[in-house]
């Protein structure tokens, strides 16, 4: 759930969830200022000149320590991901999705996995994005062969991504074990086109052992 607040109650809302790592985008004319737990905070500042009294604390308090990592990176500054030991001489592949959301509705965009797969994420970007659209991804059961029902949700790897962070910030929505997706799950990426009349773009890149 996506969650806007003004900048004090904002600030104090980020303290209660233990300080995670706050991240902004900044345009021209405002600050988009956000941190993540269970749900997206998230808070808007204006530009001004003079500098408003919120600009001012967060460009004099809080902006330094913006945009740091929000999981552990390697050596080389790239997202770590813990795998497990079945992964030993297997090659890391990817897989590219290319989908185009339609204006005003939700596009849905299944993958079948005909054979086991150690899943251990996913990178994607928007073009196009508008405020309100939103990417999900999620691993389901299409056809009950777990037998918890059609469409049974068995993993979440990307809920309610605001497109716009996509689209501007190249976001990304990763697990950090591997998971071993049996043969005849099929992975949706679901795109919440917010805008009448426009539609939007959504590129994937899947991240798999095999």
């Amino acid at each position: 759930m996506d969650i806007e607040k003004n900048w004090t109650d904002f600030k104090t809302a980020w303290i209660k969830k233990s300080s995670p790592p706050l991240q902004y985008i900044e345009k021209e004319w405002d600050y988009t200022i956000w941190f993540s737990d269970n749900d997206r905070v998230f808070t808007i500042i204006d530009k001004d000149t003079p500098a408003t009294t919120d600009q001012t604390d967060f460009e004099t308090n809080y902006k330094d320590d913006c945009n740091k990592p929000t999981h552990t990176m390697s050596n080389d500054n790239t997202p770590y991901v813990r795998v497990t030991e079945k992964t030993v001489g297997k090659m890391m592949q990817l897989y590219g999705i290319e989908l185009t959301a339609s204006a005003d509705d939700t596009t849905n965009y299944d993958v079948k996995w005909s054979e086991d797969i150690e899943f251990v994420g996913l990178k994607g970007c928007c073009e196009n994005a508008h405020y309100g659209d939103k990417v999900n991804a999620v691993m389901i059961d299409k056809d009950n062969i777990l037998g918890y029902g059609a469409n049974f949700v068995v993993a979440e790897f990307g809920k309610n991504v605001p497109a716009m962070l996509l689209d501007i910030m190249g976001c990304s929505a990763e697990t950090t074990t591997a998971v071993t997706l049996m043969a005849g799950l099929y992975l949706r990426l679901s795109y919440v086109n917010a805008h009448a009349t426009e539609d939007a773009k959504l590129y994937i890149a899947l991240r798999y052992y095999h």
